[in-house]
């Protein structure tokens, strides 16, 4: 039991019982046509029509134009590879080129002579609409094929398909790219897309569910930027989570402002407080789906997984506090809006916790109990400096997160307790990074 400067710290008898998670609704926002409304900017058009208008480009030659076959993923069997090249001699003098998303390109192709190219690629299936632009999503072979590989990524690439339908994504999401990686390695090249993501596993309890690291923001087209972690979604909950990111983009955009601009304006910190509902994962008996991975038949497993002996997995150890103090911070709110007051205090109080125990991993330690957390608190980060005076007598403070009348003003109040003990958490965390890369 926690105690503060008055005595112990007793928490309501019903504070501890499990309260239902809640989970957030996707909401399909890349439909959209730009100001969230739900209605695409795309007409009733022909499959001939969306196609071309999605994968055919004038040349600079008068009355040639180029064309993009989309290849799903980058593949293609022998026999489509055999039609291909035929049409290759066809249309092109036997030329065909390759390009960085996985496409083909054929290039010289008489303008009146388009219709009767798409009839032939739609004959072997390769006349699907979107080629070059963000629908075209490119992601490594993950574990389909790869040895490396964590996670299904193009099993979560097919996911995302029904979030950014081929051909009938609004205009403002021109130039936007989506890349998936299995691991780390960054195959797909997930650093330098607009939105990009790796996979991860994460261990919550006796079960590992897949996740993802999203990185928001890169580019490479003369404005070479590496993207910025944002967040670690668990896999099943990444496509909700990137509809939410459009949709927050549509409502808050200024005008004119691209994707990437608008990422770069909002920071990490708010693109992550929108996103910390889509971090949550219901245990394995509420819904064991979060464990398997996406088109898994079989419990998504890593043998070996746990904290290394090295900083990457005292970083590990730090983020995962940070994002736990973050989760429980936003079911503290839900809480207070559900008018469960005394019970928000109990999520109040863990999330002051987890960000305690976050900060006390950069000092090697890792307690057991909760009065223990607080105790090392105090001697080892308050009375060292490593955070302001105000948070010298944590354990008074926690003692005060709330009454045991229902009071929601009094609640809301404390909020910036834990809030910015988890953003504190976050600074030493990177201060501490820093440090422990120069000693390598």
């Amino acid at each position: 039991m926690p105690f503060h400067k008055n005595g112990p710290l007793t928490l309501l008898q019903h504070q501890d019982e499990p309260t239902p998670l809640i989970m957030p609704k996707r909401n399909d926002a890349a439909h959209g046509n730009g100001n969230g409304n739900g209605v695409s900017v795309v007409g009733r058009e022909t499959p001939y029509e969306m196609w071309k208008r999605t994968n055919v480009v004038k040349q600079k030659q008068e009355g040639y134009v180029t064309a993009a076959i989309k290849l799903f993923m980058g593949d293609i069997t022998r026999e489509q590879m055999l039609f291909v090249a035929d049409l290759a001699e066809r249309y092109s003098n036997g030329n065909l080129r390759t390009t960085i998303n996985q496409n083909i390109v054929i290039r010289w192709i008489p303008a009146d002579q388009v219709p009767q190219l798409y009839e032939d690629l739609a004959s072997q299936g390769l006349a699907d609409p979107g080629a070059e632009l963000v629908e075209d999503i490119i992601a490594c072979p993950g574990t389909d094929t790869c040895g490396l590989g964590i996670t299904s990524s193009k099993g979560l690439a097919r996911a995302l398909a029904e979030v950014f339908p081929a051909g009938r994504v609004p205009d403002d999401l021109a130039g936007v790219d989506v890349k998936i990686s299995g691991c780390h390695n960054s195959c797909a090249q997930h650093h330098i897309s607009t939105i990009g993501l790796h996979g991860v596993g994460k261990r919550l309890g006796e079960h590992v569910a897949p996740h993802y690291e999203l990185h928001l923001g890169g580019s490479v087209n003369g404005t070479a930027k590496i993207g910025q972690m944002t967040v670690k979604l668990p896999a099943k909950a990444v496509p909700a989570a990137i509809s939410h990111l459009i949709d927050v983009y549509r409502r808050d955009r200024q005008p004119n402002e691209n994707l990437s601009k608008f990422i770069a304006r909002m920071g990490k910190s708010k693109l992550k407080d929108e996103l910390i509902p889509y971090t949550i994962v219901p245990s394995f008996q509420e819904d064991s789906t979060f464990y398997y991975d996406w088109e898994g038949e079989e419990e998504f497993i890593l043998e070996d997984l746990g904290p290394g002996e090295c900083a990457g997995g005292a970083l590990e150890m730090i983020e995962n506090g940070i994002l736990e103090a973050d989760q429980e911070l936003y079911q503290a709110r839900l809480l207070v809006e559900k008018h469960q007051y005394s019970v928000s205090v109990n999520k109040s109080y863990r999330a002051v916790l987890a960000a305690a125990k976050a900060l006390l991993v950069t000092e090697g330690l890792e307690p057991s109990t909760d009065s223990e957390t607080f105790l090392e608190f105090d001697s080892r980060i308050a009375q060292k400096g490593i955070v302001p005076p105000l948070y010298q007598d944590l354990n008074a403070m926690v003692g005060d997160l709330g009454p045991k009348k229902h009071q929601p003003n009094q609640h809301v109040r404390r909020w910036p307790l834990p809030k910015d003990l988890s953003t504190l958490a976050g600074r030493q965390r990177t201060r501490w990074g820093r440090i422990s890369s120069s000693r390598r």
